[in-house]
């Protein structure tokens, strides 16, 4: 799993990934917290650059536009992608640095997961399903 996220000036959070174009994004060792009425998500990942710089936006009023994480498992001609789940207007509640891993909980506004199918004959990836929620509005969302 990679993690492409920006701060609030649209910078990107460089991560560690040399992993072909996921270049710079932050590897995600674990994932959780996707789930219905669940406006947090936590992850882990090797401790480095991105941590102290997600660690100086813990608990402040700041928040980050985006957020996507890239679900992928290793295929023959590199790796598919089985899902996307996309954050926005994100929270960062806490940041914790231990062993070489740091624990991330994130808090979001709207988190919209979209699943792909991938052909292994053509290799050609399709969209399989969305869904999506806004959390600040209370109703579905489905415009990522």
């Amino acid at each position: 799993t990679f993690l492409q996220i920006t701060d609030a000036s649209g910078q990107l959070i460089r991560g560690t990934s040399l992993q072909k174009f996921y270049e710079r994004q932050i590897i995600v060792t674990s994932f959780s917290g996707v789930t219905a009425g669940n406006a947090q998500v936590q992850f882990t990942m090797p401790s480095g650059g991105a941590s102290a710089t997600l660690a100086t936006l813990r608990g402040g009023k700041e928040t980050i536009p985006y957020a996507v994480f890239t679900v992928t498992q290793p295929a023959e001609t590199g790796l598919n992608v089985l899902s996307t789940v996309r954050l926005e207007v994100i929270r960062v509640l806490s940041v914790t640095d231990a062993n070489g891993s740091t624990s991330v909980t994130l808090q979001a506004g709207r988190i919209g997961t979209t699943y792909f199918q991938n052909n292994l004959k053509t290799g050609i990836r399709t969209v399989s399903g969305k869904t999506g929620y806004d959390y600040t509005t209370g109703q579905t969302w489905n415009a990522f």
